[in-house]
């Protein structure tokens, strides 16, 4: 299931985003490229804010948040991330597939990332 953000859901969206990168990112960036990005402490209310801001998609799986998209008003992904748990099963590509839906459906043509 996708679904917006909602109070609370920032504590497993900064958890998954201190491990995406540093257990998943880690295959192909230094240490230090890693720590550069983020921190190994999880910044609960740099996340906190973030979300109430950008109000991420999340994708619940099994009672819990297995990853999370960023959609900027103008179709720009901003941040896609996946719990390490949940990786390689399709979550990430429905995210994707459920923030161009919401892009289209909005009269945008197109949806963008860097």
């Amino acid at each position: 299931m996708i679904r917006v953000f909602q109070n609370g859901d920032h504590i497993a969206i900064a958890k998954i985003f201190t491990a995406a990168i540093h257990e998943i990112a880690s295959a192909d960036y230094t240490d230090e490229q890693c720590l550069a990005w983020a921190s190994k402490e999880v910044n609960y209310a740099h996340w906190k804010s973030r979300c109430e801001l950008k109000r991420p998609f999340v994708a619940v799986k099994n009672d819990q948040i297995a990853g999370f998209l960023e959609l900027d008003p103008d179709g720009h992904i901003d941040c896609a991330y996946i719990n390490p748990r949940f990786r390689r099963k399709g979550i990430m590509t429905a995210l994707v597939k459920h923030a161009i839906a919401v892009c289209f459906s909005f009269g945008l043509r197109r949806v963008f990332v860097e």
